[in-house]
């Protein structure tokens, strides 16, 4: 049997696989193929690829500014048992960090993310529902009055998410055990700060490295995507000149043209934007983790000090 260097290198990985699993059988790894041969993903391509770049930028701006408040967390409480305040600040580090809360916020984000893009159908569901209903009852009542029952929904949808995102903070679970001794105001502004460490410390650890990774794989992507949006222009092109198409579908594939040669013109700025962000922000990940960690460190520094002092 002969080996190039792919193959041999494929089975010293599967060796060192094999012997890192105690000789077992090795794990299973998922395969995820690209789907850049796909016309729906090339299309959505360009503008899925500059929001996860906005996200990434945004979300950076958003942990360093967190981190830089956290010296100011213990000025906001008042005169609570600082043993308990240290538990609920290391805790709520320890979460954001976690596999639950992880997949907590994935999920949570997941949900915001559908139900912000179907908004328009589902409050247009609720409320012929709610029209429905009051015409076989035969109510007097205002359509008018039931919009707010979109907004209701919203609300109900983002606070179950949170409870849901809460119930992985093992922070917030010291928080309810200690509520009577820290008092309400200490309570609450206890849930703020360690909603917010969680949240800086899963995005710095976390979020980040994910969201750089994903944007670098999609880069690479680039030359797949243009050549999937290139033949898919050839062939709406070649469907719209054939002669027995009829008018309703020839309107139909030029829109469809549009939009194809839209995200194609749409790709190159995206991917060189992205680029340009990888670039600039690979190091970037590894300083915002440093701030935050200094950050932290401080704060528990400055919370260990008011501790010995009440001793």
């Amino acid at each position: 049997m002969k080996y190039n260097h792919s193959t041999y290198m494929l089975v010293v990985g599967c060796m060192i696989a094999y012997a890192a699993v105690g000789c077992g059988n090795p794990k299973p790894a998922p395969e995820v193929a690209s789907s850049a041969h796909a016309a729906g993903y090339a299309v959505a391509y360009p503008a899925e690829l500059k929001l996860i770049a906005e996200r990434y930028s945004t979300e950076s701006e958003e942990a360093r500014n967190l981190s830089s408040a956290f010296s100011t967390y213990p000025n906001a409480l008042a005169d609570p048992d600082w043993t308990q305040v240290l538990a609920i600040y290391e805790r709520a580090d320890e979460t954001g960090r976690g596999h639950a809360y992880a997949a907590a916020v994935d999920d949570s984000d997941r949900v915001r993310v559908f139900f912000e893009e179907e908004k328009e159908d589902i409050n247009r569901r609720l409320t012929g529902t709610v029209k429905s209903a009051m015409e076989k009852s035969e109510c007097t009542c205002e359509i008018e009055a039931y919009g707010k029952l979109s907004y209701a929904l919203k609300d109900s949808v983002n606070r179950q998410l949170d409870k849901r995102v809460f119930a992985s903070s093992e922070a917030h679970l010291l928080i309810e055990r200690y509520a009577a001794p820290l008092g309400k105001k200490n309570t609450e502004v206890l849930e703020k700060q360690a909603l917010e460490i969680a949240q800086t410390s899963h995005t710095v650890a976390i979020h980040l490295p994910t969201l750089w990774l994903e944007m670098d794989r999609r880069v690479s992507e680039e030359r797949k995507v243009l050549r999937t949006l290139e033949n898919a222009i050839e062939a709406e092109e070649a469907f719209v000149a054939h002669s027995e198409t009829d008018k309703k579908a020839k309107k139909t594939a030029e829109e469809r043209l549009t939009e194809l040669k839209a995200a194609r013109d749409a790709v190159k700025p995206a991917t060189e934007a992205a680029r340009e962000l990888l670039k600039k922000q690979g190091d970037d990940i590894k300083a915002l983790k440093d701030e935050y960690e200094a950050a932290f460190d401080a704060l528990c520094g400055i919370v260990d000090e008011k501790i010995s002092a009440a001793q």
